[in-house]
């Protein structure tokens, strides 16, 4: 069953039909959409592709008010049918007879629009709540099998937006699989860089794979700095007292001896993946870093 994934158009959300699709989109300026086997893709693919500023506001005054005027916007992240609507009645049959329905009325599209993104990535994978812990462990398992191994593997990522500079906002992603409860997008703790991203996402990961008693793990990431700190460079700058052979201190040594410390537990293999070459995993991955990072400027602009 294919899931369209309208992350910019009249009505933002996921629908089962083409004709669904052009409805919310035809017409409308900078409509951004795209047709995904997986409803999880979909909802990364709209979490990712949010417009910087509300795409209501861009549109021409007079477009804007035929289409909208004083409408109310119904965002459900969810139900049966996750998107934005501009009726009670839509909202209700969006809604559908999902057990734990989430959402809420906003007076703009705009709030609508947060609101829907900065919780469905969070909310990947908790749909079945039913599912039993042993049976959870087994998703990985299954995943690392089409790997070519019988060992859980794990995609990680991090991202940073204006990495360097004042304004930047970092996050992590991980992705054991497509429905995995233990899918993560979330801000980085510390001073917001890209590294330091990359190094927070194999923490959470590590810890995540503790609590299920994992003996060995696959993590798969794009960072060649990454998979060389671990692989190459660690042994010699804990034996320099956490300096490079140019005299510099190491960044990160507090997340880098967090990893060192787990891998004593756990038998790690980092392996790294070409990245945005179209290897689901490490595009999930991306885009719940991504997702992260968003979320950091969100709460540092709060603070403000």
């Amino acid at each position: 069953m294919p899931f369209y994934a309208v992350a910019n158009g009249f009505r933002v959300g996921i629908f089962d039909t083409w004709a669904e699709c052009q409805k919310a989109t035809n017409g409308f300026p900078g409509a951004r959409f795209k047709k995904f086997n997986t409803r999880e893709e979909a909802q990364c693919f709209i979490a990712a592709n949010k417009p910087a500023t509300s795409s209501f506001s861009s549109m021409d005054s007079s477009l804007a008010s035929r289409n909208f005027g004083e409408q109310k916007f119904y965002a459900v992240v969810k139900g049966d049918k996750p998107g934005i609507y501009t009726s009670w009645n839509d909202c209700q049959q969006a809604i559908g007879y999902h057990s734990f329905p989430k959402f809420r009325k906003f007076s703009s599209l705009d709030m609508a629009e947060a609101f829907l993104n900065e919780n469905v990535v969070a909310n990947l994978g908790r749909d079945n709540r039913k599912r039993n812990l042993d049976e959870a462990k087994e998703e990985p398992k299954r995943m690392a099998m089409d790997t070519g191994d019988d060992i859980p593997t794990v995609y990680t990522d991090g991202a940073c937006s204006n990495n360097g500079t004042t304004d930047a906002g970092a996050g992590y992603g991980i992705f054991w699989g497509n429905g995995h409860t233990d899918n993560v997008a979330a801000p980085v703790s510390g001073t917001p860089t890209n590294n330091r991203a990359e190094y927070e996402a194999v923490c959470v990961a590590l810890e995540q794979a503790k609590v299920r008693g994992y003996k060995a793990l696959k993590i798969l990431t794009d960072s060649k700095l990454l998979v060389n700190s671990m692989t190459k460079w660690l042994p010699g700058w804990k034996r320099n007292n956490w300096k490079k052979s140019n005299g510099e201190t190491v960044l990160n040594r507090d997340l880098l001896e967090r990893i060192d410390g787990m891998t004593t537990e756990i038998d790690v293999r980092f392996e790294h993946v070409a990245g945005h070459a179209g290897i689901h995993g490490n595009e999930m991955a991306d885009a719940l870093a991504r997702e992260g990072a968003r979320l950091y400027l969100q709460a540092k602009r709060r603070m403000k």
